[in-house]
């Protein structure tokens, strides 16, 4: 009876560690985020679309922002100096239902790696995102919460060119 109790307890807090992310999220980072956004875009032809987060951050000295986890999916983050903050510009291409089942590393618009996870490392509403970064040399998680949606942008399509 002993070994039967043992062994489901054994079992219980294994499961349970099991569920645990590996990656520790940080309650406070030396930077911080003045706002954050995020807008669908759609391209002038047919299968390009994509969201852009934009985070505008001050106090960044000796941070070294690498990534975004966004909507199930990650992408690089594009780093831009303002006149006051710094933005960080992460783009996630959409894809179509064909690069969905390839499941392979996509380019986005910009050229910023986008790949899609299928066993994401967390658990994010629609308007959260984690951005991973270093400081000193370690790597560091911190959840953004709150971000605002923008109005979705649809580009026009390209006129075609004379020869």
């Amino acid at each position: 009876m002993k070994n039967r109790y043992f062994i489901v307890v054994f079992l219980g807090v294994l499961s349970i560690a099991a569920c645990k992310t590996p990656y520790k999220l940080q309650q406070k980072t030396s930077f911080r985020i003045i706002k954050g956004t995020y807008q669908d875009w759609v391209g002038g032809v047919p299968g390009n679309s994509g969201t852009l987060v934009q985070l505008f951050v001050t106090d960044t000295l000796g941070i070294h922002s690498d990534s975004l986890f966004f909507q199930d999916k990650v992408a690089v983050i594009d780093i831009k100096p303002s006149n006051k903050d710094v933005l960080w510009v992460a783009n996630f291409r959409k894809e179509t239902p064909n690069e969905n089942r390839l499941g392979k590393l996509k380019q986005s618009v910009d050229d910023t790696d986008s790949l899609e996870k299928p066993d994401f490392p967390f658990k994010l509403l629609e308007n959260e995102a984690v951005i991973r970064y270093t400081k000193e040399g370690k790597v560091y998680y911190y959840k953004i919460t709150g971000l605002l949606q923008k109005e979705t942008i649809f580009y026009p399509a390209a006129r075609p060119q004379k020869e």
